[in-house]
C-alpha cells in the first residue's frame, strides 16, 4: 500500500497517510526503512519519515511512561511494607520491654532472698539471665530507637559547638577513668532534628572511646569543612580501626565486628546514624585502618 503512493491521486494519497495514522495510534507501523527506499516523491517520502519517527517516539514514550509507573508503584508498596515494618518493630519492641523488666526483677529477687540456699551453679545461672535480660533490654531498645527516626521530627537551629560540649559531659566518668585528648574545632550551627543528631554524634564520640588501643591515650579530633554547599564532619580518632572489607558493612543493622565480651553494645548504633543523616538529606562513611584509626564523615546540607 506504502510503495503505491507515489502512483496515487492527492485524495488517495492523504488518504492512505490518514491509514497509516491510525495504524500507528493503535501502536502498529507499517513504515520500514525498505518501504521508504521505494517512495520517489519527496514530500510524501518526509511524511512517511516523520510518521515513522512519530511511532518510533511514541512507542519509547510508552515504555518509559510504564516503566515510571511500575517504578512509582514499587516504591508506593515499598514505603507501605516499611511503614507497616516500622509500626511491628515499634510494638514489638515496647511490649517485649514489659517481661524482660519482669524476668530481670525475679533474677534479682532470687539473688537477694535466696542467695545462701543457692548452689554454685544456681548462683551462676541467674546472674547468666540477669545479664542476658539487660543485653536483651539493650537490643530492644536500640530496635524501638529506630523505628521511630523519621515520625516526629522537629527541625530547627542547632549550634554544634554547644552539642558536643553537652554530650561530652555526659561521657564524664568513662572521660575521668580514661582521660582522652579532645581537639574540637569551630563547629556551626546546622539546621536539623537535635534530638536525632544529638544521637549521631554521641554514637561518634561513644565508639572513639570505646574502641582504644591498649596502653594508649584516646585522642579524638572533631572538625568540620563547610567550604562547599555542605557542611562535612570528621570525627578522627586514634583506635583500634577497621579492616577494609568491613567499611560498609558496619553500616547494617546487627553488624558487630567484635564479641560482647571484647566491647559491649547491640550492632544498631551506626544503622541508627545512617538512617538519621540520610533522613537529613545527608551522608555518613568511613576511612579506617588498623594502624591509624578512624575517620567518620557526616554530611549536612547547608540548606
Amino acid at each position: 500500500m506504502i510503495e503505491e503512493l507515489q502512483t496515487k491521486t492527492e485524495h488517495d494519497l492523504l488518504e492512505n497517510i490518514f491509514q497509516q495514522i491510525l495504524i500507528i495510534s493503535k501502536g502498529d507501523c507499517q513504515i520500514t526503512d525498505e518501504t521508504l527506499a521505494r517512495v520517489h516523491d519527496e514530500r510524501y517520502f518526509n511524511i512517511l519519515s516523520g510518521l515513522q519517527m512519530l511511532h518510533e517516539d511514541l512507542a519509547l514514550y510508552k515504555k518509559e511512561f510504564k516503566a515510571k509507573i511500575e517504578a512509582e508503584f514499587q516504591l508506593a508498596v515499598l514505603k507501605k511494607r516499611n511503614e507497616e515494618l516500622a509500626q511491628f518493630n515499634y510494638v514489638a519492641s515496647h511490649d517485649l520491654q514489659e517481661p524482660l523488666r519482669t524476668i530481670k526483677l525475679f533474677a534479682d529477687l532470687l539473688l537477694k532472698n535466696n542467695f545462701e540456699q543457692l548452689d554454685a551453679d544456681g548462683k551462676i545461672h541467674l546472674q547468666f539471665i540477669k545479664e542476658s535480660s539487660s543485653r536483651m533490654s539493650e537490643l530492644i531498645q536500640g530496635l524501638l530507637n529506630y523505628s521511630i527516626v523519621g515520625k516526629s521530627n522537629k527541625f530547627e537551629s542547632v549550634d554544634c559547638t554547644q552539642l558536643i560540649k553537652v554530650i561530652i559531659k555526659d561521657f564524664s566518668s568513662i572521660i575521668l577513668e580514661t582521660k582522652p585528648i579532645f581537639e574540637i574545632g569551630n563547629l556551626p550551627v546546622v539546621y536539623g532534628d537535635k534530638t536525632h543528631l544529638r544521637q549521631v554524634f554521641q554514637n561518634l564520640i561513644g565508639n572513639a572511646l570505646k574502641f582504644k588501643k591498649e596502653n594508649t591515650p584516646i585522642q579524638l579530633k572533631i572538625s568540620v569543612d563547610s567550604s562547599t554547599d555542605d557542611h562535612v564532619f570528621c570525627f578522627e580518632d586514634n583506635g583500634i580501626g577497621i579492616e577494609e572489607e568491613y567499611l560498609q558493612k558496619i553500616f547494617g543493622i546487627f553488624q558487630r565486628l567484635h564479641s560482647k565480651t571484647e566491647f559491649e553494645g547491640t550492632g544498631i548504633g551506626l544503622a541508627l546514624c545512617k538512617k538519621i543523616i540520610e533522613m537529613h538529606n545527608g551522608k555518613i562513611w568511613v576511612e579506617s585502618n588498623k594502624v591509624s584509626g578512624s575517620k567518620f564523615f557526616v554530611l549536612l546540607p547547608k540548606s
